[in-house]
């Protein structure tokens, strides 16, 4: 990839993170299947902060799936 390419991405990223991270607010991470959130969200690194998608992946552990099954 080329570096401008590259600055132009982070750049991007970075007014993506600002503008989205105060709707994350009212997403429930818990309602969404894990593996929506470890291949789609937590790539968008920086997004979701890595302390919240550890509780997420902790709690539908927990659960078993039970919940989040439900939409598969």
């Amino acid at each position: 990839m080329p570096s401008n390419t590259k600055e132009s991405h982070a750049k991007y990223q970075s007014i993506m993170i600002t503008k989205t991270s105060s709707l994350l607010n009212y997403v429930d991470l818990g309602q969404i299947h894990p593996l929506v959130i470890s291949n789609i969200i937590e790539p968008l690194n920086g997004i979701i902060n890595s302390d919240i998608l550890i509780k997420t992946y902790r709690k539908q552990a927990l659960l078993g799936g039970k919940n989040v099954n439900k939409y598969a």
